[in-house]
């Protein structure tokens, strides 16, 4: 599911969340770094990418990270991306303003 899609669900949702829902939910739904970092450094370029809900992404750096440069772009983009990731779901969750 695209992060805007989860977006407009918890917006929909949260008024009837208490916090503990919330903490759980959030924990629940956030990407694992770890997991998007070992998918891009060991599986392959562009899989931390589609881990984090960017798949066109993803495919692009599947198509071109057997060059160095790219692959080590496709790396750090994996960490940007799961920091940006779970800061808007953090946000959705967390904040009282719609």
């Amino acid at each position: 599911m695209r992060l805007e899609d989860e977006i407009a669900i918890i917006g929909q949702n949260k008024d009837r969340m208490s916090h503990e829902d919330k903490v759980m939910f959030y924990e629940l739904k956030k990407k694992s770094m770890v997991v998007g970092m070992l998918l891009a450094i060991f599986v392959f370029g562009g899989m931390g990418q589609i881990y984090a809900s960017k798949v066109a992404k993803g495919v692009l750096f599947m198509l071109i990270s057997w060059l160095l440069i790219p692959y080590i772009y496709a790396i750090w983009d994996t960490h940007r991306l799961i920091n940006e990731y779970n800061d808007v779901l953090y946000q959705a969750v967390f904040s009282d303003f719609d």
